[in-house]
């Protein structure tokens, strides 16, 4: 079995774009690889498919959406790999065939709950999780519903970031505002000076921000 790898970092430091990249890598070199990439919300999902897979003709990838979901509310390039109906008039769950051939799907946390009814729990090679920081536990955990011991599991965000809200006070003292990606990160820093080897809790973080000038940034730190 694999320790989840965590990957974080502050904005603009490029997570997104070094968990698309790392899935079309991984299926270039093994292609016979399954990625589930998931994320929080609709339109980080979306952005997988516009900003990077769109022009990937030699990677088998699919969008899997929530059924009503207003459809003028999705790009005209997103609905391409979408499963809709022969109308194009609205979304639908795609089978579980359909789905055993695709290299790359991309999906929502929530939305990951129906490809664990289609029982494919241990087909994917890699669950990749983006925005984990910003994630309930339990959302979070719902993709590694279908994951095996042998299944590779990636957590990308940033915990100095926005929090999921709690307002329950009882799960706020049983720290559940705390994202499961934080949990292990946490997890990791404890027993890192306790284990064998460093290597064995996996954790990496992004420093150079490709997005914002530095001074920006310093009035930010400061």
């Amino acid at each position: 079995s694999l320790f989840p790898l965590v990957v974080y970092g502050p904005f603009g430091t490029g997570k997104t774009e070094s968990m698309a990249q790392s899935a079309m890598a991984l299926i270039e070199e093994k292609p016979r690889s399954r990625v589930l990439i998931c994320t929080l919300s609709n339109s980080a999902a979306d952005l997988y498919i516009l900003r990077h897979f769109q022009h990937r003709s030699s990677i088998k990838f699919r969008r899997v959406v929530y059924t009503k979901r207003w459809v003028k509310t999705v790009d005209p390039v997103v609905r391409k790999f979408c499963f809709m109906t022969e109308d194009c008039g609205g979304f639908v769950l795609p089978r579980r065939e359909q789905l055993m051939d695709c290299q790359i799907v991309v999906t929502t946390l929530s939305m990951a709950m129906e490809l664990v009814g289609l029982k494919l729990t241990g087909h994917f090679t890699h669950i990749m999780i983006d925005e984990a920081a910003q994630a309930l536990e339990c959302e979070a955990l719902v993709p590694l519903l279908l994951a095996s011991v042998k299944t590779c599991v990636v957590l990308a965000g940033d915990a100095m970031q926005m929090r999921p809200r709690v307002y329950s006070e009882e799960a706020q003292r049983q720290l559940f505002q705390r994202s499961l990606l934080e949990r292990l990160y946490r997890h990791y820093e404890e027993h890192r000076a306790h284990a064998s080897s460093a290597s064995a809790f996996p954790s990496l973080l992004l420093r150079e921000n490709y997005r914002t000038d530095h001074r920006i940034l310093t009035f930010i730190s400061e």
